[in-house]
């Protein structure tokens, strides 16, 4: 992976503390553990506590700076680069904004807060690098009105061989606070470069927003390394965003995304890859929304609800969505907002339930995988799309329907009461496993197979159409009382029964 130029600093990113300070101390920019002195508090109130001490006094006026066309540096920190030298805006209230320069890859030569960043019109395409120093946004935010993509970059802890030794860069990070917003930035947190070595981070306090943002979270780059993160506390939201955490080496930690507090995840599109992760166990509200879930990773719930879907994409995630995450918890639950379709392909655990509300829930897609565990409330579609025999002991309840699309069969065990009927568009779709449970009350749209197995006698009131066929297979008796009008043929296993009507 090609990273940025990197300058020998040593100076930690604010947040970040040395082993020596506290050796017990967890590193600020990692995720947070649970409980009322845990770190995960501490990162909080320190952030807080910065945003609060940046304050510039009412004796400093504040800084409208231009950045030259012709700079001496790509420096941030020199006033000379700015057209308000020998001063540059550095402090609270101050802005900065860009034009059209020679001089656009900047770095930060120490820690920065600034009020709004603005890129005019027909400015050059910037990137901004943190170098391991802490640019804080604490007003207005960042306002694109460019045209072209303009870039944060926040590097991780890096080793880089000076004159007399080895010298440990620090980790970059930044910070949105109060109501800023990131606008269309597109900002990168790298992960570490060593073992144990910070990655880059972004935090979005209390009522800020990612906007539009392109974020991308990388996982650490050697054994051991840490990763690039990305946090939400206080009030603040993902906005319409695009969040990517991409996975590690072998051995590190994958790029993440944080939310905590009472942050949400607004419609923006989340995408998490081979061991990134994407975590809302911190919340301290019942969930969060957000736009849509997508990739190889993990999706921590913890013991909250993910609503999916309110930006209407369709998507597939091929991870795991699972109880716990770093504040743990167990219970989290998932439901499905939008008109569009979550494919789930991965065995996915989360122990809270699932509740459709709107577009389609679909298990697998045309393999042998895609499961979720527990009850399901349907109140739109649930599609089985699978090529091998599974079967799902959940009930279906609610005003929904059932479609079974793949070439395997699905076969269904608990006493299901969803009532929006149910198509057999490929495969087969069985009721009972040769026990006493296994049923469904609604009519079916019979293009493929429909089997009964089941030990008792069992009613089936609906009216079975279409072109499939209909086996019962059980020891019991199966009592069909509907005009059906299904054209694939009838077949009765030996030692079974079937019984048309009930008088």
């Amino acid at each position: 992976m090609n990273r940025p130029a990197q300058t020998l600093l040593a100076a930690p990113a604010i947040g970040e503390r040395s082993a020596q300070e506290n050796p017990t101390d967890q590193d600020p920019q990692r995720p947070p553990k649970k409980s009322s002195g845990s770190p995960a508090a501490s990162i909080r109130a320190l952030l807080i506590a910065l945003s609060l001490s940046v304050v510039t006094p009412s004796s400093v006026l504040a800084v409208s700076a231009v950045w030259l066309l012709n700079p001496g540096s790509g420096d941030w920190n020199p006033g000379t680069n700015w057209s308000t030298s020998p001063v540059a805006p550095v402090t609270a209230g101050d802005t900065a904004t860009f034009n059209i320069s020679t001089v656009t890859s900047l770095t930060l030569s120490g820690s920065v807060t600034i009020g709004s960043i603005t890129f005019q019109p027909g400015a050059s395409a910037f990137t901004i690098n943190t170098n391991g120093q802490n640019l804080a946004v604490e007003g207005i935010g960042i306002v694109n009105n460019s045209g072209k993509a303009q870039a944060i970059t926040n590097n991780g802890a890096a080793f880089q061989a000076g004159i007399t030794g080895i010298t440990i860069v620090a980790a970059g990070s930044t910070q949105f606070l109060n109501a800023s917003t990131a606008g269309s930035a597109t900002i990168t947190n790298y992960g570490g470069a060593f073992s144990g070595g910070s990655g880059g981070s972004t935090q979005f306090l209390n009522a800020s927003t990612a906007a539009s943002a392109t974020i991308t979270n990388y996982g650490g780059d050697v054994f051991g390394a840490r990763s690039g993160l990305t946090e939400f506390l206080g009030t603040s939201t993902a906005g319409n965003a695009t969040i990517t955490n991409n996975g590690g080496a072998s051995g590190a930690e994958g790029g993440s995304t944080f939310f905590f507090d009472r942050s949400d995840g607004g419609t923006a599109r989340a995408i998490t890859n081979g061991n990134g992760s994407f975590d809302i166990s911190g919340l301290t509200t019942a969930g969060m929304g957000i736009g849509s879930i997508e990739g190889s990773g993990n999706y921590f719930l913890g013991s909250k609800m993910l609503s999916v879907g309110g930006n209407n994409l369709s998507t597939t995630v091929s991870g795991v969505i699972q109880d716990g995450g770093a504040s743990g918890g167990t219970g989290g639950s998932l439901t499905k907002v939008g008109t569009g379709t979550l494919t789930l392909t991965g065995t996915n655990t989360y122990s809270g339930g699932t509740t459709i509300s709107a577009g389609t829930l679909q298990l697998g897609n045309g393999g042998t995988t895609g499961s979720i565990a527990g009850n399901v409330t349907d109140n739109a579609i649930l599609a089985f799309s699978r090529s091998d025999a599974f079967t799902f002991g959940g009930v279906i309840s609610g005003t929904g329907s059932v479609q079974q699309i793949g070439t395997g069969t699905a076969v269904l065990t608990a006493n299901n009461t969803y009532t929006g009927g149910t198509t057999i568009s490929a495969g087969t779709l069985q009721l009972g496993a040769g026990g006493t449970t296994g049923s469904i009350v609604a009519n079916v749209t019979d293009n493929a197979a429909l089997i009964f197995d089941h030990s008792n006698a069992i009613t089936f009131p609906g009216v079975i159409s279409g072109t499939g066929s209909v086996t019962q297979a059980g020891t019991g008796t199966l009592i069909l009382t509907g005009d059906n009008t299904y054209t694939g043929g009838t077949t009765i296993a030996a030692g079974s029964t079937l019984q048309l009507g009930v008088g």
